[in-house]
């Protein structure tokens, strides 16, 4: 599974409610030493992602010719190490739509009559426009990640939808970040593709998983379409 990036407030309970970084904590202390190995000041090595983390990540992106962003990819690992980042492609880049999914991971739906306000957002880009978080969101969530990202979007509220866009991926060729549209009691569902699993089975992130943003774990069996962004 390619590495997702690292970002303001990894490593605070509450931030990662979904452990999509094995040990994420240590993931960003290994981050902090090697940024004051450096000579930069990304305050105590404690594995919070903080403001002075990111500000020091910002100074190092800067000097090294990346997009200060202040998100962690895997090329400034390689950057900060000294190696040449600039000869690797990773699989962000290839799906850049991806590090949008990823920066939601952990949204969820609020308990009661209150609604999330994230969720709100993702169905203000369909046509739908729906304003209560219990309506389904799935492909609100897609469509949202898409604009995000700059590319088409089907402004649809239907997961199914999703079956035509774009170009058509076989089973033996999906990749990360590919969009994955399946069946499911009373419907569909659209999730991207991280990774295969044994037994039949494999990894998407999506929205509307379980009410929120998870990596969750399903069957070839209930897919129907397969496809990616032109141009990608």
């Amino acid at each position: 599974m390619p590495f997702p990036p690292l970002q303001l407030h990894d490593g605070f309970t509450g931030y990662t409610p979904t452990p999509y970084i094995p040990d994420v904590r240590a993931r960003v202390r290994e981050l902090q030493q090697s940024l004051a190995a450096k000579g930069y000041k990304p305050g105590a090595a404690d594995g919070l992602f903080g403001v002075k983390t990111r500000a020091a990540v910002i100074e190092a992106q800067t000097a090294l010719g990346f997009d200060p962003s202040g998100v962690v990819f895997e090329q400034f690992w390689i950057g900060l190490s000294g190696g040449d980042a600039k000869q690797k492609v990773s699989a962000f880049d290839r799906a850049p739509w991806m590090t949008r999914a990823y920066h939601y991971l952990g949204t969820k739906e609020k308990q009661g009559a209150a609604d999330e306000a994230l969720i709100v957002y993702f169905h203000g880009h369909t046509t739908l426009d729906a304003s209560d978080d219990e309506v389904p969101w799935c492909s609100s969530f897609e469509n949202t990640i898409m604009a995000e990202s700059g590319l088409p979007t089907t402004r649809s509220a239907a997961a199914v939808s999703w079956a035509k866009y774009g170009q058509n991926v076989n089973r033996d060729d999906v990749r990360f970040g590919d969009i994955v549209i399946m069946k499911r009691t009373g419907g569909h569902h659209v999730c991207n593709f991280v990774q295969a699993k044994g037994g039949g089975k494999f990894l998407a992130i999506g929205g509307n998983q379980s009410d929120a943003v998870t990596e969750t774990t399903f069957g070839w069996d209930r897919v129907i379409a397969i496809r990616r962004p032109d141009g990608f």
